[in-house]
């Protein structure tokens, strides 16, 4: 596994370092091996890290509200589907065909 993040450090075009304090190696290694490399680096960390100066961007919050928010522009589309539901009884809740005493709402 650390051959194959070596590997990624040293070929990557932006490194996201996110909840680390950099402090324990090999792994605080790999972002001055992306560096080296001319990769943009992101820290996402509660904490300042000695490696705060060489980052493109330090964005001081939570990881977990952080990520998603970094991902979403990446986030596949699905496109919208157009086709008229089949013929038949319509599924109920968690795929199943609604009895007939059972109550659900719809369109």
């Amino acid at each position: 596994a650390m051959k194959a993040a070596q590997h990624h450090s040293s070929t990557a075009d932006v490194m996201i370092v996110a909840g680390s304090s950099l402090e324990v190696s090999p792994a605080a290694d790999l972002p001055q091996m992306a560096l080296n490399h001319g990769a943009h680096l992101i820290i996402v960390n509660y904490n300042e890290t000695h490696f705060d100066h060489h980052a493109d961007v330090v964005i001081r919050a939570d990881v977990a509200e952080v990520l998603p928010l970094l991902a979403e522009p990446f986030r596949p589309r699905l496109a919208p589907i157009e086709t008229p539901p089949p013929e038949g009884p319509h599924l109920g809740v968690a795929g199943k065909i609604p009895s007939s005493g059972e109550v659900r709402s719809g369109k």
